[in-house]
């Protein structure tokens, strides 16, 4: 058995785009209607499709003797390299999703064992979601939070807003919903076992394609894709229809 602490090509992240593709289980929940429609009342619209999913892996380092109270959850003692922790830097996931012409869409965030900070759980700064796109926030391979979020808690003070993150303690199969808007990241994982996730990319229905960003998206909707195109079809699944359902919103 491989010691992941000491073995430095085993300590970052991996992600696999659309498992839902090839795995039925995977398929199961990524368009679970339960899902679709939380995410509906969510954002107070009718209709919910997928965007894309993405299976997380995140490594265990294998120190757990230290605790912290750091909100760059960096602090335990392990033999990996910063760039090698499994951190993923403070973000938004609209940063990487502009060819979309809506930033209201959604993440369902499922944990696969319990979870907290001790295995590099998902932290999100609350209210960050109603600060706009901020600038290079594209910033998920960005593995130094304390450095990100000391840029971005200033370009948020400019707003008069504050830097104030909260750590999802889950237990295994729980799921949390954050905003395309919303900035989130992690720490590593300073257990022995991964920490394994499953996050739900959603759209409403009606987006369409906008022109000037690339996304993984925009090939699937084939060759020279024209501004406006919907994203729907089979790669874009519809989770939840209310107008087929007679589901009354939650406002």
């Amino acid at each position: 058995m491989v010691d992941q602490a000491s073995d430095k090509s085993n300590c970052a992240l991996r992600k696999i785009n659309n498992g839902w593709w090839v795995n039925h289980s995977v398929r199961s929940v990524v368009t679970s209607p339960v899902i679709g429609e939380m995410a509906a009342d969510l954002l107070s619209v009718d209709k919910i499709s997928l965007w894309h999913d993405q299976i997380i892996y995140k490594p265990g380092q294998g120190a757990t003797s230290t605790t912290t109270t750091s909100t760059s959850h960096a602090t335990h003692p392990t033999s990996c390299a910063l760039d090698q922790l499994g951190n993923v830097g403070w973000h938004q996931d609209y940063a990487f999703w502009q060819c979309s012409d809506t930033s209201d869409m959604i993440t369902a965030f499922i944990v696969l064992q319990d979870t907290s900070d001790i295995n590099g759980t998902l932290h999100t700064v609350v209210g960050s979601h109603k600060w706009g796109l901020q600038k290079d926030s594209a910033s998920f391979f960005q593995v130094d939070n304390d450095k990100l979020a000391t840029r971005f808690a200033a370009e948020a003070e400019k707003i008069g807003a504050e830097w104030r993150d909260e750590e999802a303690v889950l237990k295994s199969g729980q799921v949390v919903f954050h905003h395309a808007l919303t900035f989130h990241g992690s720490g590593p994982n300073f257990k022995a076992s991964p920490r394994k996730a499953l996050a739900i990319h959603l759209q409403p229905g009606g987006t369409r394609y906008k022109a000037g960003s690339y996304h993984q998206s925009v090939k699937d909707l084939g060759p020279n894709p024209s501004p406006g195109t919907l994203f729907e079809g089979p790669h874009w699944p519809t989770l939840f229809d209310r107008t087929t359902t007679g589901a009354d919103r939650v406002d």
